[in-house]
């Protein structure tokens, strides 16, 4: 009996052990949940989660209160009642077009609308997560806010012979006109003239053979005649028989990073030349050892001041140095040096 006791303190001993460590692995599962839920929660972008019918079933501190919810306020609610009321039916209809066909797509803008009523425009990126039987379980969603220029986000849907069916206001006002103005178009009639065949090329290959892009810059052409350059991001519409019957598209536009890139590179060549120029100064100049004429690179004999000008582009004011004016002019040298005498006996 006293073997069996020793056996059982023994055993109760290493139980106790094994209880200790599990204890500890507990706490610090319980730690690490709670730091990737303080990183979910506090993340610099916002993010939610949504069924098959566009339920939110969990969202981030950060979404919530770039819309000026509680997080409470918005879990169970269908994503739509979020989004800018202009845009619900689009975005459900895409929804419903992404459970039913999915396919990868690099991001597009949405605008959502704030407990305030204001409007915001944000950045969304999707995720589909499906179960072992290939289900889909959620689709995932992070959510990035456009602030700034990037405002002039705009947005059309056209038919597979490139009549525009939908437009949003930002885009219609970006070009000059209203939105019933471009509605039934062709989206080429907005397009630079230059640019017209080509696009329309690029239209009717995309529908008959789609592609995935990154985005491509296109000028489009204002009401009033000026050029608007866009970056587009473009995504296909598909019938049920997976024939794509449209193209939706983002556009942004980026004129005023066109002119500064042109500033930038034109900058770049006055400074590479400027250099060049410099190099050319600091290396052998040939110069005459009785006029002084320098002979530049295509062999024909320069004045000093001429060559520097064309080199570096500085310019020259002329006067006379003390040697030259007592071999020209000596007597008003001699003059020159009587005053500078005067003024040094005043001092």
């Amino acid at each position: 009996m006293k073997d069996l006791a020793e056996q059982l303190r023994q055993e109760n001993e290493r139980l106790k052990d094994e209880l200790s460590t599990v204890r500890r692995e507990i706490e610090n599962c319980k730690q690490s949940e709670k730091t990737y839920r303080n990183l979910f929660e506090d993340a610099p972008v916002g993010y939610h989660e949504l069924n098959t019918d566009g339920i939110i079933l969990r969202v981030n501190r950060t979404e919530a209160e770039m819309l000026g919810y509680q997080q409470n306020e918005m879990i169970g609610k269908p994503i739509f009642d979020f989004i800018y009321e202009e845009h619900r039916s689009v975005a459900r209809q895409f929804f419903q077009e992404k459970i039913k066909n999915w396919r990868p797509v690099i991001g597009f803008s949405r605008k959502y609308q704030t407990h305030s009523g204001r409007e915001i425009d944000v950045y969304i990126t999707d995720q589909i997560v499906y179960d072992d039987q290939l289900n889909i379980i959620c689709i995932r969603s992070i959510l990035r806010p456009i602030s700034g220029e990037s405002n002039k986000i705009g947005y059309h849907e056209v038919d597979s012979s490139g009549i525009i069916l939908q437009v949003s206001e930002t885009e219609a006002k970006l070009l000059g006109y209203r939105q019933n103005e471009m509605i039934g178009k062709p989206i080429f009639d907005f397009i630079a003239p230059s640019e017209r065949e080509v696009a329309r090329k690029a239209f009717q290959e995309k529908t008959a053979h789609w592609v995935p892009t990154h985005g491509f810059e296109r000028r489009y052409q204002h009401k009033n005649g000026k050029w608007v350059d866009v970056m587009i991001v473009d995504r296909p519409v598909y019938d049920d028989k997976n024939i794509i019957v449209g193209i939706r598209s983002t556009i942004q536009e980026i004129t005023e990073f066109k002119k500064v890139q042109q500033e930038r590179d034109q900058l770049m060549n006055e400074l590479s030349d400027a250099l060049r120029r410099i190099q050319t100064l600091s290396g052998l100049v040939p110069i005459c050892a009785s006029c002084k004429k320098i002979r530049d690179d295509q062999g024909y004999w320069r004045d000093v001041e001429a060559y520097v000008a064309k080199h570096s582009g500085a310019e020259f004011s002329h006067g006379i140095c003390p040697t030259c004016m007592k071999k020209l002019y000596p007597e008003e040298y001699a003059r020159m040096l009587s005053r500078e005498k005067e003024m040094e006996k005043s001092q």
